[in-house]
């Protein structure tokens, strides 16, 4: 059974609404993460589907966090809303949230690792090793 929304957003997940204030509808966002994670190639490679979900729930969060990291660094760290007081959010909750989406990727990249960076043994007195040299 595949994954919903439902399963990501807070009680049932870790993605409190709150996290995107800005979204006009996290729950239509969170499913197209999710969708987008079933797409990937690396989650259909999944042997079962507990793991493929288990894996696009990861993905989804990541995404989440990783677009509230995003809005942290965009907008000021407080601001005066006019007749309706003010806001602001701390360093350590911006270094939170971009900790939490690095955990998830973390996460995600451990259930469904990419292949392409994987070493590829080809016999046992070769491989193949990725070079990647900066000028």
């Amino acid at each position: 059974m595949a994954i919903t929304a439902s399963d990501v957003l807070y009680p049932a997940g870790r993605v409190h609404p709150d996290l995107l204030p800005e979204a006009t509808d996290l729950s239509a966002d969170i499913t197209a993460w999710i969708d987008e994670a079933y797409g990937l190639a690396r989650v259909d490679a999944l042997e079962t589907q507990e793991a493929k979900d288990a894996a696009a729930k990861k993905w989804a969060e990541y995404r989440a966090f990783d677009a509230a990291c995003i809005s942290l660094h965009a907008n000021p760290a407080a601001a005066d809303h006019r007749d309706q007081g003010n806001s602001r959010y701390d360093k350590d909750q911006r270094e939170t949230i971009c900790r939490m989406a690095a955990e998830a990727l973390a996460e995600f990249e451990g259930l469904a690792p990419d292949p392409a960076t994987e070493v590829q043994l080809v016999d046992a007195s070769t491989r193949v090793i990725r070079n990647t040299f900066v000028w």
